[in-house]
């Protein structure tokens, strides 16, 4: 019982979609780590300092990020170690409150995934090494905070982007490739965002705005904003906003001083929804746990608390494979289902061109045995009710490059088209090192760490992109390579 003291000062949060697993960096205490097969309130100490850091994938492999302790892939049990994988950048980070940005896996597919880093996206195809995808201006300090995407369209994204004191919104209908500035309702410094079902709808709060103009919507994509503010907030601060799919316009917001409220499309106002939360209670995020039907509230000084979502969710069907592409035929695809849906549905999949060519599992991995272009089909059945999602051209095989593969690492990256493999092999993968250098002209250089860590015998490869090797007549590699025996 905390009886008054407060205690758990988060300054990071994150939870996962399908596996009740949840991560955060704490105050003087590094990070945490939950996973539901450990029991009501036992968490993993997983090391680091003091960092505004944790994200989940929403995968079923366990993979939790930090900036100051990388990857980190939770056991299935609290008596477990957990082991370690190399993450190439962390994204921009703040002890202040929505300065922050974050690492977004995205809902097509769940090892792609971007992050803001001073004023550029980054983006990996293999949730590891990350790559410059598009900058936002050419000032450093206009830092990218935090990063959202249309579940119904995976396509659409936006990007917050603070720069000399003011908040802007970017949005992109393809997948990246171009970026437009929206219309705000205010010009504000401080601002939170929450994106909706649909591509145009999002929700905005100010929490420093004017009193009677600090939370707002649209249903356009900015073209015309509607106040939402209401009475019911009083005079509060909003530091946190969460939509909840499944529901009609289903918004929660939480405050700097212990009060969560609901409104939906149907109400007139907010209603409180607080009752439980200490007085004293200051927002981090607010997340829905769509598989328990819970609404959690991360706060920066008393843990993270949940209660029933307001309103059950309807049903909305999705999927996510590990990547677009396998290499050559007989690789092995993975897939998990990322459906809106409480816990005991079940699931039939469709799979064109693969072995097996149907599933019931939750999470079923198959092989492609030919070249080619494949749709993929799951049907999620729940409390009686059915609902299919089919994705034409979803998978295909990749795509050979002709020209010669040059690579110096100056740029202090591994390309996000080179591929980790056997990543359970040592738990860390080949990561970049300012230690030396190809043939001493430079400064970087690709590394795997033999000297902290003990991979008794296990391999860890890396994959280049797939190289058609036909039209070049006389094939060499050449490579620089260095090695120092333990104990000099």
């Amino acid at each position: 019982k905390n009886r008054g003291i407060r205690a758990v000062n988060l300054w990071g949060y994150d939870q996962g979609w399908n596996e009740d697993i949840m991560v955060g960096g704490r105050y003087h205490n590094g990070n945490m780590g939950y996973l539901e097969n450990y029991g009501p309130g036992n968490y993993l100490s997983l090391g680091g300092g003091e960092a505004p850091t944790g994200y989940v994938n929403y995968s079923d492999e366990n993979k939790t990020y930090f900036s100051d302790i990388q990857g980190k892939v939770l056991p299935e049990s609290v008596t477990q170690t957990p082991t370690n994988f190399s993450v190439s950048i962390s994204p921009n980070e703040s002890y202040w409150n929505n300065e922050s940005s974050r690492i977004m896996f995205s809902h097509a597919y769940y090892d792609e995934a971007f992050l803001g880093k001073d004023n550029v996206l980054y983006k990996s195809n293999n949730a590891s090494s990350f790559s410059p995808f598009y900058s936002f201006g050419s000032n450093a300090g206009a830092k990218l905070l935090w990063i959202d995407q249309c579940y119904s369209d995976h396509d659409v994204m936006y990007v917050q982007q603070r720069e000399s004191s003011v908040s802007k919104l970017w949005k992109t209908t393809d997948a990246g490739a171009n970026w437009s500035l929206m219309s705000l309702p205010l010009t504000q410094n401080n601002m939170v965002y929450s994106v909706g079902a649909d591509a145009n709808e999002v929700y905005l709060a100010f929490p420093n705005a004017a009193v009677s103009q600090r939370v707002w919507k649209t249903l356009d994509g900015g073209l015309t904003w509607t106040n939402i503010t209401g009475n019911v907030l009083g005079s509060d601060k909003p530091w946190a906003i969460a939509y909840t799919l499944g529901t009609n316009g289903g918004v929660y917001v939480a405050t700097s001083n212990g009060r969560v409220l609901y409104r939906n499309a149907t109400m007139s106002d907010w209603v409180e929804y607080s009752a439980g939360l200490p007085v004293s209670t200051e927002a981090l995020r607010l997340v829905p746990f769509y598989r328990d039907q819970k609404i959690r509230l991360a706060s920066w000084n008393l843990g993270v608390w949940e209660a029933p979502l307001y309103e059950p969710t309807t049903m909305m069907v999705d999927f996510a494979a590990s990547q677009r592409n396998f290499y050559c035929p007989g690789d092995a695809i993975h897939f998990v289902d990322h459906s809106v849906v409480p816990q005991g549905a079940t699931y039939n999949w469709s799979f064109q061109g693969a072995t097996p060519g149907t599933s019931t599992s939750k999470y079923p991995t198959v092989v492609y045995n030919n070249e080619g272009t494949f749709q993929v089909s799951l049907t999620v059945t729940f409390n009686g009710q059915s609902m299919t999602m089919t994705k034409e051209q979803y998978i295909s095989d990749m795509p050979a490059y002709s020209g010669p593969i040059v690579e110096d690492f100056e740029d202090a990256i591994i390309s996000s088209s080179w591929r980790y493999n056997h990543l359970g092999a040592s738990g860390y993968n080949w990561s970049i090192s300012g230690e030396g250098s190809a043939y001493g002209n430079g400064t970087y250089s690709m590394k795997f760490d033999n000297y902290w860590v003990d991979a008794q015998g296990g391999r860890d490869e890396i994959w280049l992109q797939k190289t058609d090797l036909d039209p070049i007549q006389q094939i060499a590699l050449h490579f620089d390579v260095a090695y120092a025996q333990y104990g000099g």
